[in-house]
């Protein structure tokens, strides 16, 4: 059994399909990175505010649907986005790693503005994660962004705990 299968599986049992599950809508997007224009894939399902996962495709780049996670994840109430990075797949501009990582920046941005909006995306569940290159260009960004990760973290963690 390949590990693409073996992965899905896995997350298939983890997470029972929701009780009003259904098709997801896939919708085609782009948002703007550094004066480039990127374009993906995404997810959406349900009506209330969902969790969300901007999930990076490997090196092939192909937003289309990652290892088959977009479906199976919208099916269990996460909306998906995925996208190519600069200079792959009709994208914009010319790849590089430091230029993915500045897309993973512009996606959020964009979640944050309309663009999230428009797919009930809950603003404090996103997530990033990746396959394989797009699994390191995701840790490459959440290194970057340390100081502002440690910053959402404490301002998340005052929100919540008592005082």
């Amino acid at each position: 059994m390949n590990r693409r299968w073996a992965l899905a599986g896995v997350l298939a049992s983890a997470m029972p399909p929701s009780a009003h599950a259904r098709s997801p809508r896939v919708t085609s997007i782009e948002f703007p990175s550094d004066g480039f224009t990127v374009y993906g894939r995404f997810f959406a399902t349900g009506s209330d505010p969902l969790a969300t996962l901007i999930l990076l495709p490997g090196s092939d780049f192909d937003p289309t649907d990652v290892l088959d996670l977009g479906r199976l994840l919208s099916d269990r109430d996460v909306n998906v986005m995925t996208f190519a990075a600069r200079g792959t797949h009709g994208s914009d501009g010319r790849f590089t790693f430091t230029s993915a990582a500045d897309d993973v920046a512009a996606a959020l941005k964009w979640l944050a503005g309309g663009g999230g909006e428009a797919f009930n995306v809950d603003p404090e569940r996103v997530a990033i994660g990746g396959h394989s290159l797009g699994g390191g260009i995701a840790m490459a960004f959440a290194g970057s962004s340390r100081e502002q990760m440690a910053s959402d973290i404490r301002d998340w963690l005052a929100r919540r705990l008592p005082r």
